[in-house]
């Protein structure tokens, strides 16, 4: 039995990792799930009902693992983990995807409680990232990739696209209030942008906050973004923690579920699971580099070779990046075994969405 708390503003948003739990519990390899969104209900002022439901819950549910991911700012205590052990959880997961550094981006104290506390704790990056979570003393951390959820954000087959641009980017213009408190990174994804704009012009869709010039088209709604990246032959953009191994956003993940060719930066790792060398996926080790590359792709690469590219994009991420199947894998490392099926799938009811009453 899993008791998932997912990381959404709105319930309903990790389209995806639902899916995939409400598979294995159709199918039997999970007995029951139940999904608690603390952090939706944290934000819409109901955070006690919320914590008290949560107790709960564990407390007649009595969830062999409870899966949590970014509990920043939901008020959960050292005092929490210690309740649940004591109603016989066995298995605590933290999944943290959100990049943290410890002078410019410094965990949260809630989110060291829960890693702490933690039998397994994922992350988006393989060195610094991993270095960071066992210094609150996790016993376990290890890497895992950023997906998306592909029936959102999958596209079709190119065999007719013609885009109406030549490059998309989204990526906001954010700059700090105190220079050493920023992204590392920031400063280069100003200059890629900067570079961008005057190379590709009106053929560059720039999408995001803080932007001006003929490139810019504000800001894009998350759930909207496969359809902005539709829109051009390549996407691109320069990451945050460019140093960091193996770390790549759920940007990298839905460029190429929507649009197939993604340019990136490049990070140490990446030839470890990334297909770097198949056509679609592209890395640069400077803006400028970065730049150069898709000015010399689309010189070179035909329309028609830009369709098969594309659509062997597409078709990688549907089958490595789909953030339905994480579920299972993250079971099993968890438990250090593989899912079995319980001999038959459940005939009732086995997936339960709790939630808060409104004041």
């Amino acid at each position: 039995m899993v008791l998932y708390i997912p990381n959404e503003a709105s319930i309903g948003d990790q389209r995806g990792y639902r899916r995939g739990l409400q598979s294995l519990a159709d199918q039997g390899f999970v007995e029951h799930v139940h999904v608690l969104s603390l952090l939706a209900a944290v934000r819409s002022g109901r955070g006690p009902k919320a914590r008290a439901l949560l107790d709960d819950v564990v407390l007649t549910a009595k969830p062999d693992v409870i899966w949590l991911q970014h509990i920043q700012g939901c008020g959960l205590t050292a005092a929490h983990f210690s309740r649940w052990r004591d109603a016989g959880v066995s298995c605590v997961v933290y999944q943290e995807m959100d990049p943290f550094a410890p002078v410019r981006n410094p965990l949260p104290d809630d989110a060291a409680t829960a890693a702490r506390h933690a039998d397994l704790v994922l992350t988006s990056g393989a060195g610094t990232f991993v270095d960071n979570l066992r210094r609150t003393g996790a016993p376990r951390v290890e890497w895992i990739r950023q997906t998306c959820d592909i029936e959102t954000f999958g596209a079709g087959d190119t065999d007719s696209w013609t885009p109406e641009f030549d490059v998309a980017v989204i990526a906001n213009a954010s700059r700090p209030r105190l220079p050493w408190r920023g992204h590392p990174g920031g400063r280069a994804r100003r200059r890629f942008i900067e570079i961008a704009s005057q190379e590709f012009g009106a053929r560059l869709a720039l999408y995001g906050n803080g932007w001006s010039g003929q490139s810019a088209r504000g800001p894009v709604p998350f759930w909207e973004q496969g359809d902005a990246l539709g829109t051009s032959w390549v996407s691109a953009n320069w990451d945050h923690y460019p140093r960091e191994p193996r770390y790549f956003s759920n940007r990298l993940a839905i460029s190429l579920a929507a649009g197939g060719i993604h340019f990136t930066t490049h990070h140490p790792g990446y030839e470890d699971f990334l297909p770097v060398n198949a056509g679609f996926l592209h890395t640069a080790d400077t803006p400028a580099e970065l730049v150069a590359a898709i000015r010399t792709f689309l010189a070179d690469v035909a329309p028609a070779e830009r369709r098969a590219l594309a659509g062997a994009g597409r078709h990688w991420a549907r089958d490595n990046l789909d953030q339905a199947t994480l579920p299972a894998e993250i079971l099993e490392r968890a438990l250090g075994r593989s899912l079995a099926p319980s001999g038959s799938a459940n005939t009732r009811s086995s997936f339960t969405e709790h939630t808060v009453e409104s004041e």
